[in-house]
């Protein structure tokens, strides 16, 4: 075994044992890693999470955290995938089965959707994600071909470029001069959405599914009035914010609300970078997330309730959230964006309160965009058709699924609030 092979070994067993024994993410867990190990090791672990049974022969469903730690068959995946290049690894697709998910996921998969749509979906969530970037509306698009000669421009999304093969971008002039993200193209999709419903509602589909099969098309934007005020209530770090200001060319007032006052910080500095000044941040309380609101209720005339989900749709990009969820005596994945110093609340509850809540900011006329990154019946349409039935002063706009193939996957849906 040569050095740098035992090197990545060495940052693969340290990122397996972090997985399990702490609660940060996979991508986290990565950016953490060695930047001479990280494509790599990207590589190996992706291909492990994602198709476990189909890569090892052996499940990993009914094993403890503490028993993953320690799990062989890991261990020896990655000492055989470590003396292949990086190259070899990022052109392998594997095509996985049933027994790559952890049972519950595919019982209620099958119960919302059928047989055939569950095998669909299986094959689509085991295979990697590709590196996608959004491009600045500032910036053009052939000076960003030309900085990323192995990208190619999204099948949707105008500002979209996309890559099947792991690449460091942070160092590149248009990411210096903020004018590029790491965003995938169904996210750019939901915030094209979001803003401009009539130049694209049509692509949205009634199911989750492979839109390579979709005949593509140019979106173009239309006008949003200056005077408009533009809320994102569960803002993150602001991928979607940042899409949607720099859409319309930072005009209109944006806000944007989170529980997390770490991620509006990121938000501030990713929006300062861009020469995107006008939007304001504001830090809310989970479980009384009116108070501090209240004086904008009626006032958005865009409200996007992007809700914390169970994130089946972004399995691809993030196969963990299906791990850290299955093992005997674990919650469903539904607390998996729930911060463990608050008291645990079942996500079909969380989304519905939050949308209750957010839905008061929009103004007569206006519209509320409710979004997730999920395709369960329980947490997309159904969501929607309470919140419709309890506030009869909203209308159904369109509601669909975008994704999970080539983009990740999303459920959108745009409801009206009547004059």
């Amino acid at each position: 075994m040569n050095p740098s092979q035992k090197n990545l070994l060495l940052a693969f067993e340290s990122l397996w044992g972090s997985l399990w024994s702490t609660p940060t993410h996979l991508d986290s867990l990565l950016h953490q890693s060695p930047p001479e190990t990280r494509g790599h090791l990207s590589e190996i672990i992706g291909h492990l999470l994602r198709a476990p049974y189909t890569l090892t022969k052996k499940s990993p469903w009914d094993l403890s955290r503490s028993d993953l730690i320690h799990w062989d068959p890991a261990f020896e995946l990655a000492e055989e995938f470590s003396e292949r290049s990086i190259e070899e690894l990022g052109s392998l697709q594997v095509k996985g089965v049933r027994q790559d998910f952890p049972p519950a996921f595919i019982e209620e998969t099958q119960k919302d959707w059928g047989q055939e749509k569950t095998d669909e979906l299986v094959a689509i969530l085991s295979r990697r994600a590709p590196l996608t970037l959004r491009i600045s509306t500032r910036a053009s698009m052939t000076e960003a071909q030309t900085e990323f000669p192995d990208f190619k421009r999204a099948s949707f999304s105008p500002w979209g470029l996309t890559s099947d093969h792991y690449q460091m971008v942070r160092q590149s002039s248009l990411s210096e001069k903020g004018l590029l993200e790491i965003q995938d193209e169904g996210s750019q999709l939901l915030s094209f959405l979001a803003l401009f419903p009539e130049a694209g509602a049509d692509l949205v589909k009634p199911e989750p599914g492979d839109w390579t099969k979709i005949v593509p098309r140019t979106l173009k934007p239309g006008r949003i009035p200056s005077s408009y005020a533009i809320t994102d209530t569960c803002a993150g770090a602001g991928g979607k914010t940042l899409a949607m200001a720099d859409l319309i060319s930072g005009k209109a007032r944006f806000f944007a609300y989170d529980v997390s006052e770490t991620k509006l910080r990121a938000l501030k500095k990713r929006a300062t970078s861009a020469g995107l000044n006008n939007i304001q941040t504001l830090a809310v309380k989970r479980g009384d997330e009116e108070t501090g609101i209240q004086k904008f209720f009626g006032k958005s005339q865009i409200v996007l309730v992007d809700a914390p989900c169970s994130g089946w749709g972004v399995l691809r990009r993030n196969p963990d959230i299906k791990w850290r969820n299955a093992g005997p005596g674990k919650r469903s994945a539904s607390i998996l964006n729930q911060a463990p110093t608050t008291p645990w609340e079942p996500i079909e509850v969380l989304q519905a309160r939050i949308l209750g809540v957010y839905g008061k900011l929009v103004a007569e006329g206006g519209r509320l965009v409710y979004t997730t990154c999920t395709f369960n019946r329980a947490e997309t349409t159904t969501q929607v058709e309470q919140f419709l039935r309890k506030n009869p002063d909203f209308s159904r706009e369109f509601s669909g699924f975008i994704g999970p193939q080539p983009m990740d996957g999303f459920f959108i849906a745009s409801l009206l609030r009547k004059r």
